[in-house]
């Protein structure tokens, strides 16, 4: 924060300050973790403690602002795409980079755009495309675009430009395997599940963080048994260690990004597999969704 603006005090300010420096960070980054979300709020309020019940309702409304963004800029973007293709029935990319001039955001739009002409052209085509994996997932590869962007801010605050977004937010590819598959491989059979696995690659030493961000929609609410499992095992499926972190209740839809932590007993290998998950545990539990992560050199 600049030194000679004023820290806000009252509740309302605060909040309305939080909500314009999330939509001058989306400009960035449209899929912030919780700790890039935590650190924006403590550059806007630098004396809230960060266990105070104020702090968890902004890191709770940042998470709903963004939710709220990218539905809406995915919303006008199935628009704009649907009405491109009324006016070019059988369009090229060409057609669409003629809104690129060079910029990084303009190329962000026109990229965003080409994805959604190419899954309405998917849908007219009756090839029942997946929403999740050929449009949604598809774009937040783009953050890669816009990570190094200058953001003005009308009141002054330098927050969302002072935060390093290149170790928080680029995406994992887990190198030279199949990526990613089903859980079948375990036994497992569940709708793969939308989750990007993060650095570091391969698993670090002992107290090495890891994390996996979700974007998630279930069939059914969480339940206060519904958990989100993180799991190493070997190549054979033979469990390593895992967590299983909680979930809130009576939600549909899992935006979040999950640490977990090399423990103790871990040997560094290149050979493993990550699984993530989400379940019911307890007597009559399942697993709703689940992926693997094939790291095998």
């Amino acid at each position: 924060m600049e030194d000679n603006i004023s820290e806000p005090t009252d509740k309302e300010t605060i909040i309305n300050l939080v909500m314009k420096q999330c939509k001058l960070l989306f400009l960035r980054t449209r899929n912030p973790n919780k700790k890039i979300r935590e650190t924006l709020i403590k550059k806007v309020v630098p004396s809230m403690d960060s266990v105070s019940k104020e702090f968890k309702l902004l890191c709770r409304k940042s998470r709903e602002y963004f939710d709220n963004f990218r539905h809406t800029f995915n919303k006008d973007m199935t628009a704009l795409a649907k009405n491109f293709l009324v006016k070019n029935c059988d369009p090229t990319y060409e057609n669409i980079e003629q809104f690129i001039v060079g910029k990084s955001l303009e190329n962000f739009i026109a990229e965003s755009l080409k994805i959604h002409v190419d899954y309405q052209i998917a849908i007219n085509n009756q090839e029942k495309p997946s929403y999740s994996e050929d449009a949604l997932e598809k774009i937040k590869r783009l953050d890669q675009l816009t990570l190094h962007l200058t953001i003005p801010s009308a009141s002054r605050r330098n927050c969302v430009n002072e935060l390093d977004l290149n170790p928080m937010t680029t995406p994992f590819t887990v190198k030279a395997n199949v990526d990613f598959s089903d859980c079948s491989f375990n036994a497992i059979y569940a709708p793969i599940m939308d989750a990007t696995y993060f650095d570091p690659d391969p698993l670090g030493r002992i107290g090495t963080t890891f994390n996996v961000q979700v974007n998630q929609s279930l069939s059914q609410p969480t339940n206060r048994f519904t958990k989100l499992l993180i799991e190493i095992t070997s190549v054979k499926g033979t469990p390593i260690f895992y967590t299983r972190q909680p979930l809130d209740e009576n939600i549909t839809q899992i935006i979040d990004t999950f640490l977990g932590v090399v423990p103790q007993f871990w040997l560094s290998q290149s050979q493993y597999l990550i699984k993530v998950a989400v379940l019911d545990v307890g007597p009559g539990g399942s697993y709703r969704n689940c992926i693997l992560f094939h790291r095998s050199q």
